[in-house]
């Protein structure tokens, strides 16, 4: 029985996806990021800008004349907090105003709204516009060119060497940032579901222990960097302990057994000598079940022992079973109980004796507490690599909270304990 049946309803995985989708939220920004700068909104504020300085330097052109105009190309040019490019050439191409030493020709890339990107060398700069960006070779300046009145060309240009290496670097990074927040969001799920996985294996071996009362099962433990790993480690120590505890206990019941089962002989044998039989008979009885008792516990040392394991072989399962019904056969027809078999070939590597045993326990058990008239089936079978012996009935039965405890030594669902027995 898993401690946790549903990943998804774990605690664990609900604040791995808490976190993941905070992650999430954080790439969702990066990303937008991403495609603004990928549509280049930064240089269209460019071309903005020298649009509107073009307009208003062709205005200045048309109202006051060329000379008014060299003369706001030359102050622009001069002012040191300047960040444009500017040549004014006539018709022969004959510069008469720049601040490159020559007009421009290596075209980067041409822009769908007309601008032309240059690329511009150091060598080629008369006056440095402002915002030169360190140990650069070159620029890149976005461009517009108008003609005024069919006989002067007017450049106008802005350094956006800046902007590309903004977007480049906020492409970049962004990428690398989704990559990262992705890879945590991936490692945060994983490590909810690592301790979810870790608990349930922690979780199923105490379910078997305490199903099976084998102490001798450990907790896993698969690394040594973890929390739950020291948890279990420390678990495995407090296991061995109790082991080391219980089976005291149970060497010293098992020795008790072995060593009172010799003077009760004796004294049963002295009893019979003794006493006449009337007087014998309750004195006899009452040291054959302690007999039967300390035989019992010794026999259940030697199973867990694994001394009985020199007597396992392959057995007809079907052969055990028929065996016992026929030894049973008289003490059910004398409560008028019918007996029915449903025999399917079986073969077991088993103790032909412990199974005989067994069966004759729960069909004895069946017999005593089915009432008259009553009915009891055994079934024998095969499925899945597994053997199935059922013997069912219809009596008085055991409630559902005992179930756990019909396996515990000296256990008896008879609480005045009156019936014969001893819980074994």
């Amino acid at each position: 029985m898993k401690a946790i049946r549903d990943f998804s309803r774990s605690s664990s995985f609900t604040l791995s996806a808490l976190f993941t989708a905070l992650l999430m939220l954080g790439v969702f920004f990066i990303i937008y990021f991403i495609v603004i700068s990928k549509d280049q909104t930064l240089l269209k504020e460019s071309e903005a800008a020298i649009t509107i300085d073009t307009e208003g330097l062709q205005a200045i052109f048309e109202l006051a004349g060329i000379e008014r105009l060299s003369d706001t190309l030359e102050q622009r040019i001069a002012d040191p907090n300047n960040t444009s490019f500017y040549i004014l050439r006539d018709e022969t191409k004959q510069i008469l105003i720049s601040s490159l030493s020559q007009w421009p020709s290596e075209i980067d890339e041409i822009r769908d709204n007309g601008m032309v990107v240059y690329a511009i060398r150091d060598e080629e700069i008369d006056h440095h516009p402002l915002s030169v960006r360190p140990m650069s070779e070159g620029y890149d300046v976005l461009s517009r060119t108008i003609v005024l009145n069919q006989k002067y060309q007017l450049f106008v240009g802005r350094n956006v060497d800046d902007l590309e290496v903004a977007q480049w670097v906020g492409r970049t990074f962004g990428w690398l940032i989704v990559f990262m927040l992705c890879l945590i969001a991936s490692l945060s799920l994983w490590v909810g579901y690592y301790v979810v996985s870790r608990i349930n294996a922690i979780s199923d071996t105490a379910d078997r222990i305490m199903n099976t009362g084998d102490l001798s099962a450990r907790l896993p433990v698969e690394s040594t960097w973890d929390d739950l790993s020291k948890l279990a480690v420390s678990l495995n120590r407090m296991l061995d302990e109790i082991e080391q505890s219980v089976g005291n206990i149970q060497s010293i019941s098992d020795n008790i057994a072995h060593d009172l089962r010799t003077p009760l002989t004796r004294m049963r044998q002295h009893i019979e000598s003794q006493f006449d039989s009337q007087t014998a008979e309750p004195l006899l009885n009452e040291a054959d079940n302690l007999l039967s008792m300390f035989n019992g516990l010794l026999r259940i040392a030697d199973v867990e022992s694994d001394k009985q394991r020199s007597a396992f072989e392959n057995q007809d399962i079907c052969s055990i079973i028929e065996d016992v019904v026929e030894l049973y056969q008289p003490l059910a027809e004398e409560k008028n109980i019918q007996v029915n078999i449903d025999l399917h070939r079986a073969i077991a590597f088993c103790d032909r004796d412990l199974i005989f045993q067994c069966a004759a326990n729960i069909l004895d058990n069946a017999i005593k507490f089915t009432p008259s008239e009553g009915r009891i089936a055994l079934f024998v079978g095969a499925h899945n690599g597994q053997i199935i012996i059922r013997i069912d009935d219809n009596g008085i039965g055991i409630s559902e909270e005992k179930h756990n405890d019909i396996t515990r030594r000296f256990f008896r669902a008879d609480k005045s304990r009156t019936s014969k027995g001893n819980g074994l």
